[in-house]
């Protein structure tokens, strides 16, 4: 895709490393999601759930699961139009070239009365990770982590295309890490280290190692004495629906205008 901030080869060697680990990230953003699916006083027919780290969301639900790779994305243009009552994204959104796109191909994919429900992290998540990896890049700052996209924009976006009864709401969490490296693995076990464009920029031993000291510069001890980092994060939980006549009739009013290219 011309102009993708990411890329296209490095984003499905990523996301193919991930594959079946079901890591903690996934396990905990599945967790969250089965609540919401669980709060939709509806039966399900059809599910179509979008990447690999929904193992739990599949076995709690009790309908046809079909499973859908998230890389290449324009793999959901190739989904039946109105062909799924309730498509599940865990998380992967994060990392699409052109999130309006992306959701746009999820809302066809719906039939009338369907629901979507996904999660991403959003804007402030993971931001010691981002001053530790400053840190072991200075004075040579290097661009290693993504842009991240606002609880108020996603849900401007879902309603400009076309879904309705939207429902956007946020869980802050914190975690203790021993070390930055621990934390780095469980990103990787989720698909959520750089794939951005450009060359690649490996860190070496003495930045690593500033990196490491950065991030534990704030450290507490734990219940068992040992040093630990926090580690703060937005998990961006989102609900909304296929239009239907016999729905209730909403007002809302966009916040931005960034996606007015969309139909």
């Amino acid at each position: 895709m011309a102009g993708d901030i990411f890329d296209q080869r490095r984003r499905a060697l990523r996301f193919a490393r991930a594959a079946g680990r079901q890591g903690y990230f996934a396990q905990q953003v599945a967790e969250y999601l089965i609540e919401r699916v669980a709060d939709v006083p509806r039966h399900f027919g059809r599910a179509l759930l979008i990447g690999d780290g929904g193992g739990p969301l599949a076995a709690k639900l009790g309908a046809k699961v079909d499973r859908l790779d998230i890389w290449p994305p324009h793999k959901v243009i190739n989904v039946e139009p109105e062909s799924y009552d309730l498509l599940l994204w865990p998380l992967g959104l994060e990392s699409a070239g052109d999130v309006p796109d992306a959701l746009l191909r999820a809302r066809i994919a719906l039939r009338p009365d369907g629901v979507l429900v996904g999660a991403l992290f959003g804007d402030g998540s993971f931001a010691a990770l981002r001053r530790a990896l400053q840190a072991g890049d200075a004075p040579n700052i290097i661009a290693r982590m993504h842009p991240q996209i606002s609880l108020g924009a996603i849900g401007d976006l879902l309603h400009k295309i076309g879904l309705r009864l939207i429902v956007t709401d946020v869980e802050r969490l914190t975690w203790a890490y021993p070390s930055l490296s621990a934390l780095v693995a469980d990103l990787r076990d989720a698909a959520l280290t750089n794939m951005l464009s450009g060359a690649v920029h490996p860190i070496g031993r003495t930045q690593w190692q500033r990196a490491e000291q950065a991030f534990m510069a704030d450290a507490t001890r734990g219940h068992d004495g040992s040093l630990r980092g926090r580690v703060d994060a937005r998990l961006l939980l989102f609900t909304a629906w296929a239009p239907h006549p016999d729905q209730p009739q909403e007002k809302r009013e966009l916040n931005s205008s960034i996606f007015d290219k969309l139909p």
